[in-house]
C-alpha cells in the first residue's frame, strides 16, 4: 500500500472538507439530493426540473471541463505546486462557482 505521510495527506484532507461543506450548503439551501423520478442516473434534458438533481446531466461534461481548464491555469500560473494541490483547489473553485 501507499505510505502517505501528513503533507501529503492535506490536499486530501482540503477536497474531503470542501465536498462536505459543498453537500452542507446544498442541502442547507433546501435542495433535492435525488430526483424522484426512475431516470435517476441521466437526465438528458437541460431544461428540465429534474436537472441536476440526477447523477449525470447535460451539464456534467462543462463541469468536467472547468474542472480541467482551472487545473491547467493553476498549472501555468502556480508553477510549484502539486498535482494534489491543483486538484484540491481546482474542486475548491468549481464548488464554489
Amino acid at each position: 500500500m501507499f505510505a502517505l505521510n501528513k503533507r501529503d495527506s492535506w490536499p486530501w484532507l482540503v477536497i474531503a472538507v470542501v465536498l462536505a461543506f459543498t453537500a452542507w450548503q446544498l442541502h442547507y439551501q433546501g435542495r433535492q439530493w435525488w430526483c424522484s423520478c426512475r431516470s435517476f442516473l441521466w437526465t438528458s434534458d437541460a431544461w428540465s426540473s429534474r436537472t441536476s438533481q440526477a447523477f449525470l446531466d447535460p451539464y456534467s461534461f462543462t463541469h468536467i471541463l472547468h474542472g480541467l481548464a482551472f487545473c491547467g491555469l493553476l498549472a501555468l500560473l502556480i508553477r510549484g505546486l502539486s498535482t494534489s494541490w491543483r486538484l484540491a483547489l481546482t474542486i475548491a473553485i468549481e464548488s464554489a462557482w
